[in-house]
């Protein structure tokens, strides 16, 4: 498995190691230093950033697995009261299974249920969010099919 987070604001995760580090704990902190974690973490989500486990993969005598999943925090517009929180946020992932990892049952109620398709040699499932203020503004797409 893999994990990634990109684009973090730099300075402000320099300023959240620091005090950190320099208070041990968290609920130790004084004034100034809480107002300057505000500040720090503010920043962070105001500038946005991206996370999410870029590669997984294994594999057993029964089957193998092989997935992604990326969340992003777009960077707020210059009037971030005015933007809702799910307008900035974007989420996809892929999951394929192989083999007979699941058994025959779980598979069908799978399908049956619309949360993955048959693959022939296992099931695929896939997501897709975001809220870009069109007619299918905060849907979840689940493998094309928004619902």
């Amino acid at each position: 498995m893999e994990f990634a987070v990109r684009n973090l604001h730099a300075p402000s995760l320099r300023a959240l190691q620091t005090l950190v580090s320099e208070s041990c704990d968290l609920s130790g902190l004084t004034e100034a230093s809480r107002g300057r974690l505000r500040e720090a973490v503010g920043t962070l989500l105001a500038q946005g950033f991206a996370a999410g486990v870029t590669r997984l993969k294994g594999s057993l005598r029964d089957g193998a697995i092989d997935g992604r999943l990326d969340v992003e925090l777009r960077p707020a517009a210059a009037d971030a009261s005015s933007v809702p929180l799910q307008r900035r946020i974007r989420a996809s992932g892929e999951l394929s299974l192989t083999g007979s990892l699941l058994a025959a049952p779980q598979r069908q109620m799978l399908v049956a249920m619309g949360l993955a398709l048959d693959s022939g040699s296992g099931l695929r499932a896939s997501f897709d969010y975001a809220d870009d203020g069109s007619v299918q503004r905060g849907l979840i797409g689940v493998d094309g099919v928004f619902v």
